[in-house]
């Protein structure tokens, strides 16, 4: 277990190298407090002991070689098809770097670094890293695949927040899903007024995401041109950048040659909500 604080010591992010290189726990020093206590922002594990401790149910993982649903578990690549491993359903999902060890490469008071390789489930050979860094106003990441023979790959993060008070939803367009809940390439006008609804991707952003709580606002912010939003827990919800759909893989795959990379990036800013 590792524990990043603050250069003012006013956060602190808990990592755990076992559990598939996730974020535990992202607290921050609430300046509406008289004591100034430290709010907790995301479903650590034991709020989600209803769940039979499900990996995809707690925290802030990673999620790679694939985000999401790949449909049947089958990755398709011209003639060929690979079997991914189902553990979630009829379907393969959130990649297989959740599953494995990471090895920290470095750590320091506020910033480590960790990487795995992708595992026996996945049938090509590459490795990722992800930095982690935490300011006093942001908790700051950024995942890089590197390739050792041709694959496709997607990258995104997945977080669950503990269920602010609102929260935005600033998008264009999303993607339909089909009769089995699968992501299609047909993009949809969204009007959206619903909340606990949505486990949908989308697209086009117009602004900034930002959950507010009580006394501090959350700004979600990435590189990666989808975002998945699932809202159909009373607890919580998530807000999942990442770099390609849900099925992508066989969709709109992004295919790296041998020792190329793919890297991506996501922000978690805080502030009073008087100071955005």
């Amino acid at each position: 277990m590792l524990t990043l604080t603050s250069p003012s010591g006013t956060c602190t992010v808990v990592i755990s190298p076992e559990s598939g290189g996730r974020i535990e726990s992202l607290k921050i020093q609430s300046s509406g407090s008289e004591h100034h206590s430290h709010q907790e922002v995301l479903l650590t594990r034991d709020d989600r002991t209803d769940i039979d401790d499900d990996p995809f149910a707690w925290g802030c993982f990673v999620m790679v070689p694939y985000c999401g649903r790949v449909r049947d578990g089958v990755l398709n690549i011209g003639q060929d098809r690979y079997s991914l491993p189902r553990v979630h359903g009829p379907h393969a999902i959130h990649g297989t770097a959740i599953s494995q060890n990471w090895v920290v490469l470095q750590c320091t008071e506020s910033q480590a670094v960790l990487a795995c390789d992708l595992g026996p489930e996945w049938p090509f050979e590459g490795t990722v890293h992800h930095e982690i860094l935490l300011n006093d106003d942001a908790l700051s990441m950024s995942l890089t695949v590197t390739a050792h023979q041709p694959m496709p790959v997607q990258v995104g993060w997945h977080p669950w927040f503990r269920l602010p008070e609102s929260y935005t939803m600033p998008f264009a367009q999303m993607l339909k899903r089909d009769q089995d809940g699968i992501t299609t390439n047909e993009l949809v006008d969204c009007s959206i007024t619903q909340r606990g609804v949505f486990d949908d991707c989308f697209t086009q952003r117009t602004g900034s995401i930002i959950l507010r709580y009580s006394d501090i606002d959350l700004i979600l912010d990435s590189n990666c041109s989808h975002w998945v939003i699932f809202d159909q827990r009373k607890e919580g919800l998530c807000f999942e950048p990442q770099s390609g759909p849900p099925n992508g893989l066989n969709t709109a795959p992004d295919v790296l040659l041998t020792d190329e990379q793919l890297s991506r990036w996501f922000e978690i800013r805080w502030a009073t909500p008087s100071n955005i």
